[in-house]
């Protein structure tokens, strides 16, 4: 079994990385109000917190996941990984950010650039999995 999946999943989630920071720094300067919810402490951990370091390493964990599919499920279909992500992109993550926000105390804005956030990273990662996997 070819091993190619990993160093696609891995460049792939390098690439989400920087994306997701880069986002996530526009929306502060767009949305000053989020940047103040996500230093309340009686929705969101500190940053400090060990189990916050999740958050630095899910970009790699979701490429390598999607790369694996595409790997070694998709290629015997003619579905490509954008597809497939943009496609469940409207079954789960959307839903549970709807989820979110009927649940948390955040505000329609925060779950808007979740919303945002999460189909910029379906996008990327499926353009950039199906490239590498072709090269």
């Amino acid at each position: 079994m070819s091993l190619h999946w990993i160093l696609n999943g891995l460049i792939s989630g390098f690439l989400l990385f920087i994306i997701t920071k880069l986002t996530d720094k526009l929306f502060q300067i767009l949305f000053p109000r989020v940047q103040r919810e996500y230093c309340n402490t009686h929705i969101f951990r500190e940053l400090k917190d060990p189990r916050m370091t999740y958050f630095l390493i899910h970009p790699f964990i979701f490429s390598l996941i999607v790369s694996f599919i595409k790997s070694n499920i998709l290629n015997s279909t003619s579905i490509s990984a954008f597809t497939f992500l943009i496609s469940s992109f409207f079954v789960s993550p959307l839903l549970g950010i709807f989820m979110d926000f009927g649940c948390l105390k955040i505000s329609f804005q925060m779950a808007s650039t979740w919303w945002i956030n999460t189909l910029i990273a379906h996008f990327v990662v499926g353009l950039t999995i199906d490239y590498l996997s072709n090269l």
